[in-house]
Formats: C-alpha cells, sequence, structure tokens
C-alpha cells in the first residue's frame, strides 16, 4: 500500500499557476520592496490563486527540450515523469511579469524605451522554445491611462509595446504613490488570467499532439514498431 507521505508535495497540495516577477529589488529599492512584500503577503482567500516568485533578470529557466521527430519518441515510458510536476509548478513560469521605472513623461524617454525592450527580449530568449506569456508593468509615480485623454501617454503606450513586441494587452501600470494594494489585487486578476491562457494553451499542444498520433498512418507505424 502506497502511503500519501511517499507522494512528492507538489501533488498533495492545490496547484498554484506560477508568475515570475522580474525587475524588482525587493533589497535595495523600498518601492520595490514594499510591491513584492505587497504581491507575497497576506494571501487572503479573496486574492488571485496564484504562486508568485520574485526573481533575478538573469534568472535561469529550463530549457525547453527539442521537439521530437520520430514515433518512438512518444511512447509513453508511464504516467507522470517524477519531477514534471515540480517544474511546471515551481520552475517554470506560466507568465513572467517585468517591473520597470518608467513615467510617460520621463526626459531620457528614448533611451528608457530602448533599455526596457532589450531587457523584455532578454527575458524571451531565456524563454526560448516556452510559450510564457510575458507582461510589461510599467512603475508609475502617479495613475495615467495611455487609453484616455492623454495624447503623450497612448502614443508612447504605442510606441513601447512596438518596441518590446507586445500587445497592448500585456503592458500593465502600477501607480504606487496610494491605493497599492488595490492595483495590485487587479494586477493579480490579469496575470491570472494570462495564465488561464498559457495552460489552455499547454493543453491544446497536447490534445493535437494525441490527435496526430492516432491518425491512420501513425496506427499503422505503431502495428509496425509492436510486431
Amino acid at each position: 500500500v502506497t502511503r500519501m507521505a511517499e507522494f512528492p508535495a507538489e501533488l498533495l497540495s492545490r496547484p498554484l499557476p506560477l508568475v515570475a516577477l522580474v525587475g524588482l529589488d525587493a533589497v535595495h529599492n523600498a518601492v520595490h520592496r514594499m510591491i513584492w512584500h505587497t504581491f507575497a503577503m497576506e494571501r487572503r482567500p479573496d486574492r488571485a490563486p496564484v504562486n508568485f516568485q520574485c526573481l533575478p533578470g538573469d534568472h535561469e529557466y529550463p530549457k525547453a527540450k527539442p521537439k521530437k521527430l520520430t514515433y518512438d519518441s512518444y511512447i509513453p515510458k508511464g504516467i507522470l515523469k517524477r519531477q514534471w510536476a515540480k517544474k511546471h509548478l515551481q520552475r517554470v513560469p506560466a507568465v513572467l511579469a517585468l517591473f520597470y521605472d518608467l513615467d510617460w513623461d520621463d526626459p531620457q524617454w528614448r533611451e528608457r524605451q530602448i533599455e526596457c525592450a532589450s531587457r523584455v527580449e532578454s527575458m524571451r530568449a531565456g524563454l526560448q522554445g516556452r510559450n510564457t506569456r510575458i507582461a510589461l508593468v510599467l512603475i508609475q509615480t502617479r495613475s495615467t491611462n495611455p487609453s484616455g485623454d492623454d495624447v503623450v501617454a497612448r502614443e508612447r503606450a504605442a510606441s513601447l509595446c512596438n518596441a518590446c513586441r507586445l500587445s497592448s494587452s500585456s503592458l500593465f501600470l502600477l501607480p504606487h504613490a496610494d491605493r497599492l494594494l488595490g492595483y495590485i489585487m487587479r494586477l493579480e486578476t490579469e496575470f491570472y488570467e494570462l495564465c488561464q491562457q498559457y495552460y489552455q494553451g499547454e493543453s491544446r499542444a497536447i490534445k493535437n499532439r494525441r490527435e496526430f498520433l492516432h491518425k491512420p498512418t501513425q496506427l499503422v507505424r505503431q502495428a509496425q514498431w509492436h510486431r
């Protein structure tokens, strides 16, 4: 009889989507530290069920394995790989959120936009082969909605998304002057929705792979393999 203690911890607890928060210097920057603590502490039931990790920009994520080219590579060798759950719950993020300090009226806007786009590309390269959703969160001193009447904010938001190769739905603003908890709870909800999109996409990929393996030609190859 298998005892519960013999199962890995990740199979005995509620699975939570993993969101990596990158760009927060919680040690030296007081604003960043406050943001991280607001994400990490007091995880009440009314907050989105998400596992947040504060990671450095040079963090190394598990490399995606190359796509298999032969049928026999897909023959299952068991029900579940031993480290699979741990890898996807604790090491491979569904969403990577890059935090960057930038106001719309920054006097060094052009240079800062280039730097921000470079960081996004660095994150994208580190996740090569993964379908992790990338989000950009601008830490700002005041709230200015780029979809409102502020022409400069609207134009620069569009320019930044274009430079970072992100859709406007992946750009978020985080004013830190007041009501920080409310803004972060809204961010959590948005991140949770992005997580759902990620897992739905992964589920579709697995379903498509299974359908491919069950095509008549693949059934013939399977029969040949088991002769």
